[in-house]
């Protein structure tokens, strides 16, 4: 994982990890509805170009899903990953994001 996000395993920190955030924007949201749904922004190390980036999402931390039917990518590029929910807060309160990422 360390090497999927581009963090320096010997140095101990979070600014590295996956953000996840009601909106579009950390700290900002662009359009009103946008807030409703829950977001994830994910730092990519250029040189894990053969990994596999996965968001999942839950909502009792038990069954994972993904794909177009549950998520929807809105940036995805050698340096960034942003993935948002298809449902809004309202209709599912109880969310969890994770990133699962694989190797060839």
């Amino acid at each position: 994982m360390e090497f999927a996000i581009g963090s320096n395993p010997q140095s101990p920190s979070t600014t590295d990890l996956p953000t996840v955030f009601f909106g579009n924007t950390v700290g900002s949201v662009t359009r009103p509805l946008e807030a409703r749904y829950l977001t994830m922004v994910v730092t990519k190390n250029p040189a894990a170009a053969a990994l596999q980036f996965t968001v999942e999402i839950s909502e009792e931390l038990t069954t994972w899903q993904s794909g177009p039917d549950n998520l929807t990518i809105l940036e995805e590029s050698p340096t960034q990953l942003k993935v948002r929910a298809n449902t809004t807060v309202p209709t599912h309160p109880r969310r969890a994001m994770r990133l699962k990422v694989t190797g060839p």
